[in-house]
């Protein structure tokens, strides 16, 4: 049973411990070797990744659906973590 506490500082710390990149052919190379974060500022930011991504980039209530605690993931090579 994992508690949503220790699960967050978990994923806080994973998210911490990738690397920052500053754009997407950045992040598409990068994710290659380890996990990488890629951030976004806008809506149209992020859904403009999303696209780059093949994600669901459709929100409710300013939400990302495919967001946890405003975080998305993907896998798109399977090993290791785009944030």
């Amino acid at each position: 049973h994992l508690e949503e506490t220790v699960f967050d500082q978990q994923y806080g710390k994973l998210i911490a411990s990738s690397v920052l990149v500053t754009t997407i052919a950045e992040a598409q190379q990068r994710v290659k070797k380890g996990n990488t974060r890629l951030e976004y500022t806008t809506m149209q930011e992020f859904q403009g990744y999303a696209g780059l991504l093949d994600i669901m980039d459709d929100e409710k209530a300013s939400i990302f659906r495919t967001a946890y605690k405003g975080v998305v993931e993907v896998r798109p090579y399977r090993e290791y973590i785009l944030f």
